[in-house]
């Protein structure tokens, strides 16, 4: 079948033309087809199948491969809301702003129904795997604005096979949901943009409440589209999308600032505390810049480990390949902002790739924790995908120009292939794996966090008083542990602002003095933290006598110490 003269953006499957016509008496051509929109839910479903397959397993193999220690945190703190006990996590005792809100509200009345620690965790799994297969959906309907409907497909079809992508939306974390809600905002920001009437925009605003409550850092997105539209002198739709995401933030951000002086969560205060720890032994600006391209420059088609290792020994080649990656995604997303839909301009697209660029240069430059970068970079990760997934939309645009059986038909075919197959490949075999033990190290950061948390438990006394710098999982399973009851202080400061002020003024043996703390938890590098961020005499007034180790865990053990203060006053 010829089709020389076809319009771009017009696809061809199975000879039958899959644009869509417009709606009758509005002038405005549906986003998708509904052989393409049935697809793309096809796709979803997949994506949730595939989740869904790996929760059926042990939790003991899923905590292995996907969960941090920071999930446990939220976990706890989830629980301490059922218990009527506050934000805390450490069972009332400490009250927090330090996590993600919205996911922790959500998750909380799990523990209503239930004393098995296990359930809520698989709930929470549950619910950022349906987040994802709605973002599957969402970069679907951003794509195919973009370049049409192949792109919406390849889109779709990527981020639901992609091992990166199962493995976020397996964390434990709000990473998942926080993406969800970012391309939920911009889908509806640009649905509001084409629509007449008010009621889009103040579902934009309460969307961008929402992002706010899921991760702190979507505020670049939500600054970013409040500029355009203002740019634009379209201010009354900004100040009502304006003033409803403040009334949904405004209860956090009011307790907030009554507890610590800031809506911001206290937990960056201590990460930049703990990267200052790295730096001084070695971790620069330039091995963070080379950590968060090699996170995702390949992202999310594979993980390309090796990559991050190369641009981490060369700062010249970690500076030009990050430089290259935010104007690669500052050039895409000024494309993006000049391409019209219906005869409208799609700033929203703009402003989420000058998000993604944000994201790479605050968490390199100001951040700098590369363990986190996985969560951190998800969005940066995401618009990757959209970027590839717009290009072989362009591509089999031009192909269905000019002939379908052509050779940049054969290109398209082959480029889709391989941006498929090798990710659905690397997630049947994440799918099939069993793993002893967690399988990152280093600056990947170490999983599998509930068994160590259960050994180290083990050996404590009743009535024990356990301090530890990661006390995600301590603090979750230590209400159930046996012998006894232990309480644990949390000492980095993430969830404990008076921690967090210890370890800033090198007081940390004094704070774990005060605390009552009676055994020390923790990896080798974090006993050198508790050294090097307390006086000398502190030092000389706490003893850690060592009294086991738990299992081998991303490539070390949690060593387990008897603290006693023979020479405290």
């Amino acid at each position: 079948m010829t089709t020389t003269g076809t319009p771009p953006g017009v696809a061809e499957v199975r000879g039958r033309s899959q644009v869509a016509e417009p709606r009758p008496g509005t002038g405005r051509r549906p986003l998708m087809s509904r052989r393409v929109t049935l697809a793309v839910l096809g796709l979803a479903a997949l994506a949730l199948l595939l989740r869904l397959a790996m929760l059926i397993k042990p939790l003991t193999l899923v905590d292995r491969l996907f969960v941090p220690d920071d999930a446990y945190y939220t976990l706890a703190i989830a629980r301490s809301l059922a218990e009527g006990l506050g934000p805390s996590a450490d069972g009332g005792v400490t009250l927090t702003t330090g996590f993600q809100p919205l996911i922790a509200f959500l998750i909380a009345p799990v523990f209503w129904v239930t004393d098995d620690l296990g359930v809520p965790l698989r709930a929470l799994l549950v619910v950022l795997a349906l987040a994802d297969a709605v973002t599957v959906v969402l970069l679907a309907r951003l794509a195919g604005r973009l370049a049409g409907p192949a792109a919406a497909l390849v889109a779709a079809a990527l981020w639901a096979v992609s091992p990166y992508a199962l493995s976020i939306s397996l964390n434990g974390l709000e990473s998942a949901l926080a993406l969800t809600m970012t391309l939920a905002l911009v889908e509806v920001w640009c649905l509001a943009r084409e629509r007449s009437g008010l009621r889009l925009w103040a579902l934009a605003g309460a969307l961008a409440g929402l992002a706010l409550l899921t991760r702190v850092d979507t505020a670049f997105v939500v600054v970013l589209l409040g500029v355009l539209e203002l740019a634009s002198r379209r201010v009354r739709p900004v100040l009502l999308a304006a003033g409803t995401a403040l009334l949904v933030v405004l209860p956090w951000w009011a307790y907030s600032i009554v507890l610590t002086g800031s809506p911001v969560p206290e937990s960056g205060k201590a990460v930049q505390e703990i990267v200052s720890v790295h730096r001084g032994l070695g971790l620069g600006v330039t091995d963070s810049l080379g950590l968060a391209v090699g996170r995702v420059v390949g992202s999310p088609v594979l993980d390309l480990p090796d990559l991050r290792a190369v641009l981490d020994d060369s700062p010249a080649r970690a500076v030009a390949s990050a430089a290259g990656l935010c104007v690669a995604l500052g050039a895409a997303a000024l494309w993006a902002g000049t391409r019209r839909r219906n005869g409208i301009r799609q700033l929203p697209l703009l402003a989420l790739g000058l998000h993604a660029v944000s994201l790479v240069l605050f968490y390199t430059f100001l951040d700098g924790a590369p363990w986190f970068y996985d969560r951190y970079l998800v969005p940066v990760a995401a618009v990757c995908g959209l970027v590839i997934a717009v290009l072989l939309g362009q591509l089999w645009s031009a192909a269905a120009a000019r002939r379908p059986g052509g050779a940049l038909g054969g290109v398209f075919t082959a480029a889709v292939l391989a941006v498929l197959v090798v990710p659905a490949a690397q997630t049947v075999r994440l799918l099939d794996s069993e793993p002893e033990g967690s399988v990152d190290v280093g600056y990947d950061g170490a999983k599998g966090y509930a068994e160590v948390a259960r050994e180290v438990l083990a050996k404590l006394p009743p009535g024990a008083v356990l301090g530890s710098l990661q006390t995600g999982a301590l603090a979750y399973f230590a209400p159930n542990a046996a012998p006894g009851r232990v309480q644990v202080v949390n000492l980095d400061g993430v969830v404990d602002g008076n921690a967090g002020d210890a370890l800033a003024d090198d007081r940390l043996a004094d704070y774990l003095h005060q605390r009552g703390v009676t055994h020390f938890a923790d990896w080798p590098l974090n006993y050198f933290v508790l050294q090097s961020h307390s006086t000398a005499a502190e030092v000389g007034q706490v003893r850690l006598e060592p009294i086991g180790k738990a299992r081998l865990q991303g490539g070390e053990r949690f060593e387990i110490s008897r603290v006693s203060y023979p020479g405290a006053p």
